[in-house]
């Protein structure tokens, strides 16, 4: 079942079921009206325009379990990572896969697009590394590797553009990377357990570069980390169960 309610009132304004199967991933376009969920266990992806409760796109793309899925910037495109270690690209417009890359060895667990432009779209996977693809030549023209082998689960992407966060299911790190030059920039240790997911805070009128870092993992905390002011972790949240 996939629900969307008022904030105000906690109403639901929108219900529906899509299959029988589990719904796994789920992004919304900019706009609000177009929601992309994936399911691992059909390995398909559905587009649901939930005003008209109409479908706009269902594909079935890859050979094993869909894992993670995408919006561009702009809306225009979607991004899927699956277990068979490949990312495609379909347009919106027609329903098409117009793009795979397959270079990944493991599976794919996590994608995003760069903010703004959106002209390049990144994964995370098993194999160890993380991978940057231009959207205008259709090429992998970055893969971030750290020195000692890690399983990457989550990704984040600053607001430049530039800083690039993976974090592992083992080892619990964090690693920061420059897509620019594809260094490794540093290693954030701290978490006692896989880390499940990674968000940069969007810029403010204090902190015009959205600096901080936040992560969440099986260790029942949330971290707060400063990245460009050098103060390292900041905070740490308890939680009672597995933030996920």
């Amino acid at each position: 079942m996939f629900s969307l309610y008022d904030l105000d009132t906690l109403n639901s304004i929108h219900s529906f079921q899509i299959s029988q199967n589990k719904i796994d991933s789920v992004s919304i376009n900019a706009a609000g009206d177009w929601i992309g969920m994936a399911s691992k266990e059909q390995g398909q992806l559905f587009v649901w325009e939930w005003q008209s409760e109409t479908y706009v796109l269902k594909q079935q793309g890859h050979f094993f379990d869909l894992n993670t899925v995408a919006y561009s910037p702009d809306g225009n495109f979607l991004a899927t990572g699956g277990d068979d270690g490949k990312v495609k690209l379909w347009t919106t417009k027609n329903c098409l896969c117009f793009a795979t890359f397959s270079e990944h060895t493991g599976k794919v667990t996590a994608l995003q697009f760069t903010p703004r432009k959106g002209n390049s779209v990144l994964s995370a996977s098993l194999d160890g590394t993380v991978r940057a693809y231009d959207l205008v030549k259709y090429r992998n023209y970055r893969t971030m590797t750290t020195p000692k082998p890690a399983q990457f689960s989550c990704l984040a992407i600053e607001q430049s553009g530039d800083i690039v966060a993976a974090g592992s299911v083992e080892p619990y790190d964090i690693y920061l990377w420059s897509l620019r030059t594809g260094q490794l920039l540093e290693v954030l240790s701290s978490h006692q357990a896989p880390v499940s997911g990674l968000s940069f805070s969007p810029p403010t009128a204090k902190d015009d570069t959205g600096s901080r870092l936040a992560s969440s993992s099986w260790d029942n905390t949330v971290k707060i980390w400063d990245i460009f002011g050098r103060q390292g972790l900041l905070e740490t949240l308890q939680h009672s169960s597995e933030v996920v």
